[in-house]
């Protein structure tokens, strides 16, 4: 199964870095819409977002089941 990000991600004009803590990798996208064009194996909710250096940085962490994740 795959899974994508919330589509009210594409709203973000700016540019958008993933991070998906489970494995410590860092995807870059130009905005929230090129984001949300991307699929994950599994799903994620938002731990956190936050602004560093004109860019949105978004920390994913694993969802505790399917259920639960809005992605």
């Amino acid at each position: 199964m795959t899974y994508r990000l919330n589509p009210a991600i594409e709203k973000i004009e700016s540019p958008v870095t993933i991070v998906l803590l489970d494995t410590g990798q860092e995807k870059r996208y130009s905005s929230g819409a090129e984001a949300t064009r991307d699929t994950f194996d599994h799903g994620y909710n938002i731990r956190s977002m936050k602004a560093v250096d004109g860019m949105l940085v978004i920390e994913m962490e694993l969802a505790d089941s399917p259920d639960e994740t809005f992605f």
